[in-house]
């Protein structure tokens, strides 16, 4: 498996044993982890309005800010629905989904 792939996989594992803790940016879908104080990690969804499908990539930096590696899904043997499942776990994290629906839940019951 390329290094690229094994990367990706590793990203994915640690987001779902919830080792990762992904956070917002100031673009829409768009979030970011730091890991090690060393590197950044940024998951990013794009919609264009020809497309129906949506495009995901991942771009990794150093603490300088230099891009190190860039994975876009078709690369690499990594499909969309590995990029979808990562970027979902992220947002749902990011922006404290879980949470939130509980307490919307919460509130709802109470009318």
């Amino acid at each position: 498996m390329p290094k690229a792939a094994s990367f990706f996989q590793e990203i994915l594992l640690k987001t779902n044993q919830g080792r990762i803790k992904w956070e917002p940016t100031a673009h829409e879908g768009t979030f970011v982890t730091s890991i090690g104080g060393e590197f950044t990690v940024r998951i990013a969804r794009q919609r264009r309005p020809d497309v129906l499908q949506p495009n995901y990539h991942m771009i990794v930096k150093d603490k300088d800010n230099r891009e190190i590696l860039r994975i876009q899904e078709g690369v690499d043997n990594l499909e969309g629905s590995q990029f979808e499942e990562l970027f979902l776990k992220a947002s749902s994290q990011a922006l404290d989904v879980d949470d939130k629906l509980d307490r919307f839940l919460t509130e709802l019951q109470r009318l």
